[in-house]
């Protein structure tokens, strides 16, 4: 039931580990050039999973946006 075409998730998935190992490594969060450097993918292909990632985290319209929040 996901939207997301499987090659573009499977990138997705393999940009969210290989950020996890270059932040470890570089003590920061990696850059988009290091990211593409890392996967050996285009810059391009890296912003299209880095797309996917943001559009595939969907929120409820029915759940407070802070759970401090009672109010709607």
């Amino acid at each position: 039931m996901d939207w997301i075409p499987r090659g573009l998730r499977e990138k997705a998935k393999k940009l969210t580990s290989a950020s996890r190992d270059l932040e470890q490594t570089l003590m920061r969060s990696p850059t988009e050039e290091e990211l593409a450097t890392y996967l050996q993918l285009s810059i391009e292909e890296v912003d299209q999973a880095m797309s996917a990632l943001s559009l595939s985290t969907l929120l409820s319209l029915d759940e407070p946006m802070n759970e401090n929040e009672d109010d709607g």
